[in-house]
């Protein structure tokens, strides 16, 4: 794409973030408020972006850009939608997207599709990410051009 953006090394760990403070988050970034304090064992966490595959009936969320440590809460994945093939590798994916920048577009065919910003309806939903195929679905050539320009080849991170 002609950005040098990389994630950068992952670390696995066995720690659990706890479902309260999952779901406290949750709903701080769906009533746009500030994210309750962060639980110790959060902040032992290494890395900049904490994915939580959680075994709770959230609602998957990312937190906004610029939070220190960005956090990405995936609802349990042995229900429905999220049991069905290829759905939780895009909904991961669709999460990170949002902790990199990218908001929502109304292109059921996109990564990004979801629910627009002036709270209208969603045109998809987790489940148009079903395949049988392991794929990644596209991002528009509006996402990528906003990649390439708030990652440039000249980027560097900051960590």
């Amino acid at each position: 794409m002609g950005t040098r953006f990389r994630l950068g090394p992952v670390y696995e760990t066995n720690r659990i973030v706890p479902v309260d403070y999952l779901t406290k988050c949750m709903e701080s970034v769906g009533s746009g408020s500030e994210r309750p304090p962060t639980p110790e064992v959060v902040e032992k966490m290494e890395g900049g972006i904490i994915i939580s595959l959680s075994n709770a009936d959230i609602i998957s969320f990312s937190s906004r850009p610029g939070s220190d440590p960005c956090l990405i809460g995936i609802r349990r994945c042995d229900k429905h939608p999220l049991n069905l093939p290829n759905v939780s590798l895009n909904i991961i994916a669709h999460e990170l997207g949002h902790v990199i920048g990218l908001g929502h577009n109304n292109d059921p065919t996109t990564l990004m599709c979801g629910r627009p910003s002036d709270g209208s309806p969603a045109t998809c939903n987790p489940e148009s990410y079903k395949c049988d195929e392991e794929k990644i679905f596209r991002i528009t050539k509006k996402e990528k051009s906003f990649l390439r320009e708030h990652y440039p080849p000249t980027w560097r991170s900051s960590r």
